[in-house]
């Protein structure tokens, strides 16, 4: 009678532990947001380096290769300075409106992909299935 019972007993555990399932708890990244906004902080650095280089690198076009601060500092150099055309921009040719436009979305292209990259490096809680099977050859887990 003893022995049934085990039997039974072992029966039922294998039954119900065929079907285990549960959740376990990982930290990742956001990895969609780490290409997006990495994309567009170096998309943004580079438009600064043209604009940079469409001046010759003279005047105030240095300051604008500084990632993310560069093109709000010549922004502010440019509204700071009506008189003068911006980043020693020909004064034949000077058409202030459009080059702060341009440095203004620049900017905010820059600050818009670091904001975006440092959200994605930020770890989330990741509940991953896991499933716990009895086999005749032991415990088998699948996650």
């Amino acid at each position: 009678m003893r022995r049934a019972a085990v039997t039974l007993a072992l029966v039922l555990l294998a039954e119900s532990a065929s079907a285990q399932t549960g959740y376990t708890l990982a930290r990742k990244p956001r990895t969609s947001l780490i290409v997006t906004g990495g994309a567009m902080l170096v998309l943004g650095w580079i438009a600064s380096i043209i604009t940079a280089a469409a001046d010759g690198f003279h005047g105030e076009s240095p300051l604008v290769m500084i990632p993310i601060a560069g093109p709000f500092v010549g922004f502010g150099w440019d509204r700071a300075n009506p008189s003068a055309c911006p980043l020693g921009v020909d004064a034949s040719s000077c058409d202030s409106v459009l080059v702060d436009v341009g440095l203004f979305a620049v900017g905010l292209t820059e600050l818009t992909g670091a904001v975006l990259l440092g959200v994605g490096l930020v770890p989330r809680d990741v509940h991953t299935k896991v499933t716990i099977s009895l086999t005749p050859f032991g415990v088998r887990g699948t996650f």
